[in-house]
């Protein structure tokens, strides 16, 4: 039988699959790198830059614990020495370094004078926000006073309208009858309206304390009865800051004559003249709480109000009342 020797074949088999594989090895060595490792060498590389990033306040931290128990009490109060001093004027000009005892000395000289200074602004600052709280409050009462006088004035004037209109229809006379009504309309147009979103409008198309140009006229005719208003630098700024928390709702006339009765009723040892009578006051009041508050208990400034335009649209006893009792309810129940 004859024995067929295939070693060879299996060499050459063996070989070739040798030769066949090593090109994949050298395809596995190019490959693109594996974009996981990458990110997590990007992190290790973050981290290094972290640790040398915190090495000047490992360096610093090492510092403070050579310092003796003086130098760490003035350290943790703000002193610096060694290279961690970088103490400057504005011109960059180096300070004169002063040592821990130094330091602390200083800082008790200077603590309670800097505590008192900061008491007295805080105590300042308190004081300013109840006055800013105040005259929020004031400005609030005062606006609901012109708020009822002018609608009080309003209804006055419409009335009268009406009862013209009902003569002349008895009359007859139809000219007058169409001349009232067009008297109406106008006053009807131009009627104010006290909603809070239009006010908040008007405020903020026209600040308050401009005058506008097609005021100048009123304004120009005013200046020669109040000549202080330039020769007067306090009384003129008290008069600006008056007027610029009077309501642009009412007419510059109207408020310029507000400022001139202000500045006389608060300088009238310049106008060798006594404050201006006050209208009847009455017993109008309120209860809060315990205590009983009246009329007379109101700032001086919203007294002054309701007497103005008590006066200005000659309000009747009752309308009086009305007007002070609303202030009164106003003011002392905010």
């Amino acid at each position: 039988m004859q024995i067929i020797d295939r070693s060879e074949e299996i060499d050459i088999d063996i070989g070739l699959n040798a030769q066949e594989q090593e090109p994949k090895v050298e395809q596995n060595k190019k490959l693109p790198p594996n974009p996981i490792l990458e990110e997590m060498e990007e992190e290790e590389l973050e981290k290094e830059n972290v640790l040398v990033e915190k090495s000047p306040k490992s360096e610093e931290k090492a510092f403070y614990e050579t310092l003796t128990d003086t130098e760490k009490e003035a350290w943790d109060r703000g002193w610096r020495t060694g290279k961690f001093f970088k103490g400057r004027y504005k011109d960059g000009t180096p300070k004169p370094h002063k040592t821990a005892e130094e330091f602390l000395e200083i800082q008790e000289k200077e603590t309670p004078v800097l505590n008192e200074r900061n008491r007295k602004l805080t105590a300042e600052k308190t004081a300013l926000e109840k006055r800013l709280e105040e005259m929020q409050k004031q400005m609030d009462v005062i606006l609901n006073v012109q708020k009822y006088a002018y609608e009080e004035n309003n209804q006055k004037r419409f009335q009268s309208l009406d009862e013209a209109e009902e003569a002349a229809i008895l009359e007859g006379d139809v000219a007058k009858v169409r001349a009232i009504q067009k008297q109406r309309n106008e006053l009807e147009k131009n009627k104010i309206s006290f909603n809070e979103n239009k006010i908040e409008e008007k405020i903020q198309e026209e600040p308050k304390s401009q005058i506008q140009p097609e005021d100048k006229k009123i304004f120009d005719n005013w200046i020669p009865d109040n000549t202080w208003f330039y020769e007067n630098s306090p009384m003129r700024g008290y008069a600006e800051t008056y007027f610029s928390t009077l309501s642009e709702r009412i007419p510059l006339n109207e408020r310029l004559e507000m400022v001139t009765e202000e500045i006389h009723s608060r300088f009238s040892d310049k106008f060798n003249n006594t404050k201006a009578p006050s209208v009847e006051t009455g017993k109008r009041g309120i209860n809060v709480g315990k205590k009983q508050y009246t009329y007379n208990d109101l700032p001086l400034d919203v007294r002054q109000t309701c007497q103005y335009f008590a006066r200005k649209h000659n309000f009747t006893s009752e309308q009086i009342k009305q007007m002070q009792q609303n202030a009164v309810n106003d003011y002392f129940n905010n």
